[in-house]
């Protein structure tokens, strides 16, 4: 088969899986494009593979935890900016700060800076099965939405309800 010949080629050659890859996806040569592009569309699935496979699960795991923290840290070294207004000392802060205004406010520019923390803590309050939250991700979009268009600005909202508790 064809798939065993470029196998028995790479072998030959001393050529690596990872040496492949990576002449590929560096390389601007237009030819390599569609193996480039199978490559990319099929990046999940190799993930997947690589997982399941034996030995691998903890380095594939490994390494995705580090890059989701990564990512989650650079989000909220950004987010608490001063350019997006939520840079603040704890020690000073205020119990006004900490109204339903101010926390409106860092729900909408969580979501809107950092989509991925936004995505973390609302996994995060669903993570206790026997008490999930009340509200689906498309009533809370609806809620910011509402927050951004000022429609509920004199509502306070039940944080127990939003965090699941009874």
């Amino acid at each position: 088969s064809a798939m065993n010949s470029v196998l028995q080629l790479m072998l030959a050659n001393e050529v690596s899986l990872w040496d492949l890859v990576k002449t590929v996806l560096s390389t601007p040569q237009p030819s390599y494009q569609p193996i480039k592009d199978s490559l990319e569309q099929h990046g999940v699935d190799i993930c997947c593979l690589l997982f399941s496979s034996v030995g691998c699960c903890e380095i594939v795991f490994g390494w995705a935890f580090e890059t989701v923290v990564g990512v989650l840290c650079e989000e909220m070294v950004n987010l608490s900016s001063e350019s997006n207004g939520l840079h603040f000392k704890a020690s000073k802060t205020t119990s006004t700060q900490l109204e339903d205004l101010f926390m409106r406010t860092l729900a909408l520019k969580i979501k809107k800076v950092s989509p991925n923390v936004f995505k973390m803590l609302l996994a995060l309050l669903d993570a206790n099965l026997g008490h999930r939250r009340k509200f689906s991700m498309a009533d809370i979009t609806e809620m910011l939405q509402e927050y951004e268009e000022g429609v509920q600005e004199d509502e306070e909202m039940d944080l127990g309800e939003f965090g699941g508790d009874d």
